[in-house]
Formats: structure tokens, C-alpha cells, sequence
């Protein structure tokens, strides 16, 4: 959410919604209306590999239990530890978890 600042005072207003509408108040209880930019919500993703969409699962990857786990050679570490494997797109890819240390196995 947008933070707006009051135009006279320069203290944070507070967001307020009435009758459907996001408003601001300000500590001298003076209404400001927000603009469309203000209440615009978007994501933007500037990576180009196909990686980036699966961001949470990959973060996530190592606390979800239903992730199956094998053991393997880390890349980073080199120690034989728990590798869990995820299929994202084409591509498999596995996470270390003592290091957390991701990489690719292209499948065929």
C-alpha cells in the first residue's frame, strides 16, 4: 500500500476506507483522496529465466514436507546430504539442505 504523508504537517496519514473508496486522514483529520496510482497494485519481474515465477516454491522448498528428498552430492558443499528435487518445467532442480545451495539437471 501507498504511503502518503499529510501536505501541511508532513506526518503519516492514516488509510481509510468509506463507501468502497481508499482515503487518507491526516493527524489534523483533513480527507485526501487517493489517486489511481496510489491504489494500483502490480508486479513486475525483470528476470528472463523461467525460474522467477516459482520464487515461493523454490524459497519454500526445503520446509515443505511433501517435497520428496533424496541423497546426493551437493555441488557447493560436496557433502553427500538430503537433496530435494523439483520438477520446474523441463528442468530439475535440486536444493541442498544443509548449504541450500540450488542447481540444474537437465532432464531429457
Amino acid at each position: 500500500m501507498t504511503l502518503r504523508f499529510d501536505d501541511k504537517t508532513g506526518n503519516l496519514t492514516e488509510a481509510i476506507i468509506k463507501d468502497n473508496k481508499l482515503l487518507f486522514i491526516s493527524s489534523s483529520k483533513e480527507i485526501y483522496e487517493t489517486t489511481p496510482k496510489e491504489t494500483l497494485i502490480y508486479y513486475e519481474d525483470n528476470n528472463v529465466n523461467s525460474f522467477s515465477k516459482y520464487k515461493i516454491q523454490i524459497k519454500n522448498a526445503l520446509k515443505d514436507y511433501t517435497n520428496p528428498r533424496i541423497r546426493k552430492k551437493c555441488i557447493k558443499c560436496k557433502k553427500e546430504t538430503i537433496v530435494i528435487p523439483i520438477q520446474i518445467d523441463n528442468d530439475l532442480l535440486n536444493i541442498c539442505s544443509i548449504c541450500e545451495e540450488n542447481w540444474i539437471e537437465m532432464s531429457e
